[in-house]
């Protein structure tokens, strides 16, 4: 799923996304923004800057999915350091559901 990104959500996502994890995670924790905003400007961020190839597969959906899952549990009370902070993971890592390329061509 590829969505065009308008110019307001390029500086939206260039704020949120300019945030270190321990400032993002700190800022989720406080209800200063939902896990959920954070991870769209995430992924605003990396629609933008597609063409630097950093990451070869981004399943949107499954980072959506995780965020609002995140903001429902800190909303049940749930409480975690990095709840709610999406991570890139390595394409060298076993992950369920997703391709391990080790930037090859395979």
């Amino acid at each position: 799923m590829h969505k065009e990104v308008t110019s307001d959500q390029t500086r939206a996502a260039d704020g949120l996304a300019a945030l270190g994890v321990a400032q993002a995670a700190r800022a989720i924790n406080d209800g200063v923004f939902a896990a959920e905003t954070y991870a769209e400007a995430l992924l605003d961020r990396a629609r933008e800057l597609s063409d630097l190839k950093a990451f070869i597969t981004i399943d949107e959906e499954a980072v959506a999915t995780a965020a609002r899952e995140a903001d429902k549990a800190r909303s049940a009370g749930a409480s975690s350091p990095l709840l709610g902070v999406p991570l890139g993971v390595k394409d060298s890592t076993s992950q369920p559901a997703c391709a391990r390329h080790l930037a090859s061509a395979i």
